[in-house]
């Protein structure tokens, strides 16, 4: 019943505000047909350089019919190969955006089992090269850290958001670096890289559909952790400081949402720290990132309980098109003053509605 209790006091107000916003959404497109369902991921990252040399396996369906097939991905990387699973090399055009659109070697025909294209690509991503998003700056291989986000379409993707997928990623880097995404298995070993220097490869499997399609590696000191330890908190040395405050709200907001929305997909979290450069905050499995700049501001409770509430509206619940991606958004903002109100009261909660209201009008 908590959660029944704590949300309808909210439900008319936040309600209109996410109406509000609701027609902005609905001018996104619609959900392309060719549907990813997995990816198998090699990559190395070399932050030295800014260089990413990756190869990726995917498996998807297209439709019926289909004379080509067509991929959203980086502007920066260039493609090297496509091989069909018979290992045929395939021809592919380079759009404008970065998109490839590639011609399989037949036609695709109506029960034919779900195809498997492997890609071979790398380049040199700093962070100021044009990205899929104009204004936005959603990958950067650089010190002390790294991120590759999703939406940055650092491997072949469609279906932002709305396609879900499993991803099996081995991740490698120079040592001293961490990595973090989604299904971690387990500590790191040892590699050479391709520059001759020793590394560490971090090994990734999340099997269910989902949007597991962010890494971070970074150069973070030891975790912090609150309450039973099952979420942990990683900081640079910058922000070290902040540490123990980060880990005891984490827990409380990821404890908070899980008497309120039920037992996420997993009971582990890393609240990771992002650079300053990139967006405020990012979720995928299993991951909750912020800004360093935020992690000791008291903004960024608000932040982080948003990002954290991900887990459940987005990560377990997701829309089926873009038009309706409000619903997921409302709900995590939904999520974020329903813990304002039980840490800090119905007049915070109040004071917060406001802002979102004026946020939806803006």
């Amino acid at each position: 019943m908590r959660m029944k209790i704590q949300i309808l006091p909210l439900a008319g107000a936040l309600a209109c505000a996410l109406m509000i916003a609701a027609p902005l959404a609905a001018q996104r497109p619609e959900r392309p047909a060719l549907n990813i369902t997995g990816y198998v991921i090699d990559a190395e990252l070399e932050p030295a350089t800014h260089h990413l040399a990756a190869t990726a396996a995917v498996s998807f369906a297209a439709p019926e019919g289909a004379e080509t097939v067509s991929f959203g991905f980086h502007p920066a990387l260039k493609v090297s190969k496509i091989t069909d699973e018979s290992g045929k090399v395939l021809t592919g055009e380079r759009l404008p955006d970065g998109t490839i659109r590639v011609t399989p070697a037949t036609p695709f025909v109506r029960g034919q089992a779900a195809s498997r294209w492997t890609f071979e690509y790398e380049g040199a991503i700093t962070g100021n090269d044009d990205g899929p998003v104009e204004g936005l700056k959603l990958a950067a291989i650089q010190e002390p850290i790294s991120y590759l986000l999703y939406p940055a379409r650092w491997f072949p993707s469609t279906g932002y958001l709305t396609d879900r997928f499993t991803a099996e990623m081995h991740i490698r880097v120079p040592q001293g670096m961490r990595v973090f995404a989604s299904g971690s298995q387990g500590a790191s070993k040892p590699v050479t890289l391709a520059n001759g220097k020793p590394g560490d490869q971090y090994d990734f499997n999340w099997t269910r559909p989902g949007f597991p399609g962010t890494v971070i590696a970074g150069r973070y000191v030891e975790p912090v952790t609150a309450g039973p330890g099952n979420v942990k908190v990683y900081l640079t040395v910058a922000h070290q400081a902040s540490g123990n405050q980060l880990a005891q709200t984490a827990a409380r907001e990821y404890d908070f949402f899980t008497d309120s929305f039920g037992a996420p997909e997993t009971s582990h979290l890393n609240v990771v720290e992002l650079p300053d450069d990139t967006l405020p905050a990012v979720w995928a499995p299993e991951l909750a990132a912020i800004l360093g700049s935020r992690v000791g501001d008291k903004s960024g409770v608000r932040l982080l309980a948003n990002t954290i509430a991900h887990q459940w509206w987005g990560s377990e619940v997701s829309p089926r098109t873009l038009n309706d991606a409000w619903i997921t958004n409302g709900m995590a903002r939904y999520g974020e003053l329903m813990y304002l109100e039980d840490e800090t009261g119905k007049s915070a909660m109040h004071a917060a509605l406001l802002d979102v209201s004026a946020g939806a009008l803006a």
